[in-house]
């Protein structure tokens, strides 16, 4: 259970984006060269060879071991057989001419093929291997009968030119594995690149000798219980409890966005913040358990996902699920409907293309003459690859999962955008979505003939040591009035509140439930916004305690974000209505959308009131267990959340504020849009190029050169997603 739910604020702020470490700091231009190097080689890497530590923040220093200089010399290869075969083929034509022309000799042109083929091949072994059915099969069938068609037309007619095609089709061979690899390793690349904003070292507070004094540590042998000193302007090493200082926090270094939230002694601030005063705080999640690691880990796993760039991605497993969810939650994580079309289409699309070239090549050879057949049925084989289909979708959702983990979400694969994309209401609880957290005491209403200050002594000394934020309110509150709680004894919790007995008086701290019966001179007026407390003893409120909240900066832009995106906030909270409705009317959300004075019955109810009326329902989850989360059709809940909420939901932050809900809903929203158009080019092109290539208006080498077209169009797409361009809020 996450330390929200002992009571803790945890603040942040919208876009983290930087896990708890990592590579060390690359402070020069041409270390950080040898580092993006280094990662690059790592992406191409299955997650079950790597080392979690280097993506979690558990190692100061990048591996040393014999695989990291062999794969990156492996992706180096790759570039350069990319590289290389697109300029034989360009090689090859000219040889071409020069044959044609007269002065070369034929086997000129076959020189060019044979090198292109002896770069490629290697690299493109392991997908061939894993199946008859990978889309490389294609331009291997393709540089097959170009190269016989070449053979048995230098052997009769004495020219070369059908070489040429199969130095394009070696060229295809290592171009668009290299190319789909690449722009997963781009993201990876972006990914870690955040760790250089996260030193390597943290300041740790030891007593030695009866003496306080502070030690430079690595940040990765932090631990829980650890206090830590963050100067101002320096970075948050790991999860910390505030126990000294107070001010702004902002995660601007990170993400390049002007936010800043108030910390006082109680809060918790996530790894990755930068404090504007100094903060002194014990660690309370450090390594792989802090909330950055949390999003980044299943993150970094998505876009080293051990399957080939041109085979159909498998689904993945089915997850646990609590008793009593519904069947949507029991199907694990699914995948989008489109991307079961074109993993069906790309599943049969060897023998289909094979077919089509096939009967292309003996029409062509049956009207003219063998040597038209053999060149249409290559150029057919080039032009019909479906590498295009079938990286449409997983490139955009890889995607979508680097520009979630940089906002600080973690996207659970094809789930969100399946819930997200009619989503119309976001129910959000006031107390965390709008408030500070920081509620003031500002009176004292007794009982007539008691003392205030001994009606706050009581209450003081009932809530000292505790946690929440009314407990941090009451102690701050003495502290203002020099007031030193009383010894207690047999404190308990009862519902919202709390009992302890004062030598031998049992005092109970809380709402009106705790309370026989409320006089009419405590009673709060009904507009009244204040959030009440009432302490007394005997079975008898003896004084009413008001406090108020602050709004947390930056609810009224969150709030109108999610109106720009169609989506109506909804506060429902515990509290009486008219504290809500007074946050509501302050940030701009109408009267009629508050519901206050709920218990969990209470939210499920109104969840399945709201589904009733026809809406789409996001819920921002609250730490603890939510009934209402199961009912939701997009859940988002806290990474360090109940283990039901996590489960249920699609979509985990490290911020739960109303900021999240927009990123989310804007997110997915963009990444459903760029996975339709990614899929209506590629189904254009071969609506299109396949005719024309049928028609044997196409020669080999531009069928190549086309069947990059729409690989190219379908990673710059996806490109869009992970950068956030596009976006409507």
């Amino acid at each position: 259970m996450g330390t929200r739910d002992a009571g803790y604020r945890v603040l942040g702020g919208r876009g983290l984006a930087g896990p708890g470490g990592g590579y060390p700091v690359a402070r020069r231009r041409g270390e950080w060269a040898k580092y993006r190097s280094h990662i690059m080689a790592e992406s191409s890497r299955p997650a079950a060879e790597t080392d979690p530590r280097d993506v979690l923040g558990n190692s100061s220093t990048p591996r040393t071991d014999e695989r990291a200089p062999t794969t990156r010399r492996s992706t180096d290869r790759g570039v350069f057989a990319a590289v290389a075969t697109v300029l034989l083929t360009l090689v090859a034509l000219a040889a071409a001419f020069l044959v044609e022309a007269g002065p070369a000799p034929a086997v000129l042109t076959a020189i060019p093929a044979l090198g292109a083929w002896a770069l490629a091949a290697p690299h493109a072994v392991a997908d061939l291997r894993a199946s008859w059915r990978s889309v490389l099969w294609l331009p291997v069938a393709a540089g097959v009968l170009s190269a016989v068609h070449g053979i048995a037309e230098l052997a009769t007619t004495g020219h070369t030119t059908a070489f040429v095609g199969t130095t394009a089709a070696a060229a295809v061979l290592a171009v668009v594995p290299w190319a789909v690899r690449w722009a997963r390793g781009r993201l990876l690349v972006r990914l870690l690149r955040m760790r250089r904003t996260l030193g390597v070292t943290a300041t740790r507070i030891v007593e030695s000798g009866g003496a306080r004094r502070r030690t430079t540590v690595p940040r990765a042998s932090l631990e829980p219980g650890d206090e830590v000193l963050v100067p101002a302007g320096a970075v948050v090493p790991a999860d910390l409890l505030v126990t000294d200082g107070e001010g702004l926090v902002t995660l601007q270094r990170l993400t390049h966005r002007a936010d800043a939230h108030p910390v006082i002694p109680g809060d918790v601030v996530v790894a990755g913040a930068v404090p504007r005063n100094a903060l002194v705080g014990t660690v309370v999640r450090a390594g792989d358990d802090t909330a950055i690691a949390r999003v980044l880990r299943p993150a970094q796993a998505a876009l080293r996902q051990p399957s080939g760039p041109v085979l159909p991605v498998p689904p993945a497993p089915d997850a646990p699920v609590r008793a009593g969810a519904p069947a949507r939650y029991r199907e694990g994580v699914p995948r989008l409907p489109i991307q079961r079309t074109t993993d069906k289409a790309a599943w049969w699309a060897v023998p289909l293309v094979l077919g089509v070239a096939t009967v292309a090549g003996l029409a062509h050879g049956l009207l003219t003459d063998a040597g038209a057949g053999a060149r249409v049925a290559t150029a057919v084989l080039l032009a019909a690859s479906p590498a295009a289909v079938l990286a449409a979708v997983p490139t955009a959702l890889r995607a979508a999962t680097l520009r979630g983990a940089l906002l600080g979400l973690r996207m659970k694969g094809a789930r969100p955008l399946q819930s997200a994309r009619d989503i119309d209401l976001a129910l959000v609880d006031p107390s965390s979505a709008i408030a500070t957290g920081h509620p003031r005491l500002v009176e004292v209403l007794p009982m007539p003939g008691l003392d205030p200050d001994a009606a706050l002594l009581a209450a003081v000394s009932v809530a000292q040591d505790a946690e929440g934020p009314i407990a941090r309110a009451l102690s701050s509150a003495a502290r203002a009035r020099s007031m030193t709680p009383r010894p207690i004894s047999d404190r308990t919790l009862r519902g919202a509140g709390m009992t302890a007995r004062i030598k031998d008086v049992e005092v109970t701290l809380g709402t009106e439930d705790l309370f026989d019966s409320i006089p009419p001179s405590l009673r709060p007026e009904p507009d009244d916004d204040a959030i009440v407390t009432y302490v007394g003893w005997g079975g008898r409120p003896t004084a009413m305690l008001r406090f108020r909240d602050r709004l947390r900066p930056g609810a009224s832009e969150e709030v109108q974000r999610l109106l720009r995106a169609d989506v109506v906030p909804h506060l429902m909270c515990a509290e009486p209505a008219a504290v809500a409705r007074r946050m509501a009317e302050r940030v701009g959300v109408h009267a009629s959308e508050v519901t206050g004075g709920l218990d969990d019955a209470g939210r499920v109810a109104l969840v399945q009131e709201m589904l009733d009326e026809g809406h789409r329902v996001a819920l921002l989850t609250r730490d603890t267990p939510d009934e209402a989360a199961v009912h939701a059709d997009l859940v988002i809940a806290p990474v360090w959340a109940d283990e039901d909420n996590r489960v249920l939901a699609q979509v985990e932050t490290v911020r739960p504020e109303m900021a999240a809900i927009a990123d989310a809903v804007s997110l997915t929203r963009h990444t459903g849009a760029v996975v339709g158009q990614n899929v209506m080019l590629a189904a254009a092109y071969h609506a299109i190029a396949v005719v024309v290539v049928v028609a044997g208006w196409v020669p080999p080498v531009g069928a190549a050169a086309l069947s990059l077209v729409p690989l190219a169009g379908v990673l710059l797409g996806s490109h869009r997603v992970s950068v956030g361009t596009g976006t409507r809020v």
